[in-house]
């Protein structure tokens, strides 16, 4: 497909209702993700991006994404158990790869495995890892890559760090190593919940007080942040005083470092430079017939390292970058436009919140952009007086 996924209407509408409606909300995720991550009332809504991550990486053919979406629609609403919806949208995708592959019978042995190797060869030999992140970071991932310590603590957190650790003898920012997934919901849990100093309070288990809202960091919504940072120094005995200062410190820092839109973002990491491009078991998922189709899509499918630590520095070109919407984003589109996949025609704004850099500055691209065609527009109109000109002389 020749653009973000994300940008179809009828995917974001779809994605939307996963988020929104109350009949998905009882959808409770696996107990590795339970214990890691903080999915409450929103696991539907990341198995959702998961299936349009998939479908992106896999399918890629906008001729078949109605088709894709109607069928997904219809195991949401059918199914609450994770099992059933996963096998569900595993039977989807081989029903769209086998039409993609004009295959008319997928019950043949050798239909069988043409979509297995096909799905194989996508996702796996030339498929990705993923990394979390937010739009802040952009230039700095293009730039520079992924390492096992893209991300740090600056003066401004370290100090907020020790004023706390000094108080309570613990940490407010775990600051934990930089690790990739090959788990499209971990990586999307975590690239909403960026900047990253978000995402390691929420894993505080200092944070994990039934009375602490944590459903703030993902709105990125500052007073309410500030409220849970309040009632963590307070469960931990710290004065008034000191709590004042740590939560007005955090604000400041958070205000002159955050930009109008963040936006989350997936770093795609080729399995080839991470030498992950191959499944030991491959053959016997293939040749085991004993398999349903779609639980041996599923073995190839499933992840299988949902937190790896980075082993050397990854490179920028073999990064590819996803932009995801902001949940307001998915707040906000109408309904009434579910049934149509025409592209949301945002690009200005697209390059509106695009960052390059020239000679070290962070530069807007838009900004670049407008005074390009101002300067286009001189050049054209000094063109057309000269005509004018000369034929008029003539």
């Amino acid at each position: 497909m020749n653009s973000n996924i994300f940008n179809y209407h009828i995917v974001r509408t779809f994605l939307r209702r996963l988020l929104t409606e109350e009949k998905f909300k009882n959808v409770t995720p696996p107990d590795y993700l339970k214990n890691k991550c903080y999915i409450d009332n929103k696991y539907a809504f990341y198995l959702g991006i998961d299936a349009i991550i998939k479908y992106d990486q896999i399918i890629e053919d906008e001729a078949f994404i109605n088709n894709y979406i109607n069928d997904l629609k219809k195991i949401f609403i059918r199914y609450r158990n994770y099992n059933y919806i996963q096998n569900g949208i595993y039977s989807t995708i081989c029903k769209n790869v086998a039409m993609k592959l004009e295959i008319n019978n997928i019950h043949t042995v050798s239909s069988r495995e043409k979509i297995l190797r096909y799905v194989y060869n996508k996702y796996i030999v030339n498929g990705y890892f993923y990394f979390g992140f937010s739009s802040n970071y952009l230039n700095e991932i293009k730039l520079m890559g992924i390492d096992t310590n893209t991300f740090f603590l600056d003066d401004n957190l370290a100090y907020i760090n020790d004023i706390f650790q000094k108080k309570s003898g613990k940490k407010l920012f775990l600051n934990n190593k930089t690790t990739i997934t090959d788990d499209a919901v971990v990586a999307t849990y975590f690239a909403f919940l960026s900047p990253y100093y978000l995402a390691d309070m929420v894993e505080n288990p200092l944070f994990k007080n039934n009375k602490i809202n944590r459903e703030c960091f993902y709105r990125h919504d500052l007073i309410n942040i500030k409220n849970s940072i309040s009632k963590v120094c307070f469960n931990e005995g710290i004065d008034l005083y000191t709590s004042k200062d740590i939560v007005n410190s955090f604000s400041s820092y958070y205000i002159s470092n955050s930009k109008k839109e963040i936006k989350p973002c997936l770093a795609k990491i080729n399995r080839r430079c991470l030498k992950k491009d191959k499944l030991s078991d491959i053959d016997y998922i293939i040749k085991d017939t004993d398999l349903k189709l779609a639980t041996a899509l599923g073995l190839i499918l499933e992840s299988r390292y949902s937190s790896c630590n980075i082993q050397k520095h990854i490179l920028p070109s073999d990064i590819e970058i996803m932009e995801i919407p902001t949940y307001q984003e998915f707040l906000t589109i109408p309904l009434n436009l579910i049934t149509t996949n025409k592209l949301i025609e945002n690009a200005e704004k697209i390059k509106a919140n695009e960052y390059i850099v020239t000679n070290n500055i962070k530069a807007n691209s838009y900004g670049i952009i407008s005074l390009a065609y101002i300067g286009l527009l001189f050049i054209l109109i000094g063109i057309v007086l000269t005509l004018f000109i000369s034929f008029g002389g003539a």
